[in-house]
């Protein structure tokens, strides 16, 4: 089948947009396979069949990316011997149950196996029951809510037939805790530290990307500098400056696009921006 058709059929189960079939470059940046090739990723993902013949008519070779949303969640199985990760090792040592499910092997001799959700939402996870996600790598990702995979087989899920997910692959993951900031964003930014960033700072600024990045990438990267800054950790305001250059750099330079920055921004300083996380302060 081709990838026009397989688009087609996945948009039944959920929306679809189109990703990167190999490493590609692209005035002057690299797309990595597998990564979004629209703007905003699988936030402009549609079920809307002339838009995806649309899309699919002018970049026919685009891989298919499925947003999996809330009421899906993939037992994502990867195996990656020069990374010593092995996901069916690890659910076998640990006796992990994989109720029968819908389910596609992707190219690397991995495995994706789709459940319905039967909880309330969760989010994504690499490494997924990795109690170091540095340096214990697991083979087992959890992929949901806002997160996507590619689709590999030709039909997709029924939803209806899909068995529920197994209660470890719904445990919460053990995140930072939320530290809300009652104040306004002006006042959280005016209190940040404002000696010259220290070595936590210039790492995060040097894993900026170098590309186009959606929403969530955003998002993610506003939360981990709202994070340094609440533990206390100097140059977060210049750091915010030079991320919010990047995001409305060229034509993205718009009124839409500020907006969503700075509504993004308030919400992770809500969120994560109390004094409760000063405790990092010192580390």
């Amino acid at each position: 089948m081709d990838r026009l058709n397989q688009a087609l059929a996945w948009s039944k189960f959920r929306p679809v947009f189109p990703a990167y079939e190999s490493d590609t470059w692209v005035g002057g940046s690299l797309h990595k396979r597998k990564s979004p090739a629209i703007r905003n990723g699988h936030l402009d993902a549609t079920q809307e069949e002339p838009l995806v013949r649309s899309i699919w008519a002018a970049s026919p070779n685009r891989l298919v990316g499925v947003w999996l949303g809330d009421e899906i969640v993939v037992n994502d199985i990867d195996v990656d011997l020069d990374k010593a990760e092995d996901g069916f090792n690890f659910l076998l040592e640990n006796n992990l149950e994989t109720p029968e499910s819908y389910s596609q092997i992707t190219p690397s001799g991995g495995k994706h196996i789709f459940y319905r959700n039967p909880g309330k939402p969760l989010g994504p996870d690499n490494n997924y029951r990795s109690p170091d996600k540095k340096t214990i790598r697991t083979g087992l990702d959890r992929k949901t809510g806002s997160s996507y995979v590619i689709a590999y087989s030709d039909t997709p899920p029924n939803f209806a037939e899909l068995a529920d997910a197994p209660q470890w692959l719904l445990d919460e993951t053990k995140t930072a805790q939320l530290n809300e900031y009652s104040g306004t964003l002006a006042d959280w930014i005016e209190n940040l530290n404002p000696a010259t960033a220290d070595y936590r700072v210039v790492d995060a600024i040097k894993r900026f990307p170098t590309e186009d990045f959606d929403h969530q990438v955003m998002i993610t990267k506003q939360t981990e500098l709202v994070l340094l800054g609440a533990a206390g950790h100097p140059g977060i305001a210049e750091a915010l400056e030079l991320f919010q250059a990047l995001w409305l750099f060229g034509d993205y330079n718009t009124n839409e696009y500020r907006i969503e920055w700075t509504a993004a921004l308030e919400g992770a300083v809500r969120k994560f921006g109390g004094p409760e996380a000063s405790k990092e302060k010192n580390k």
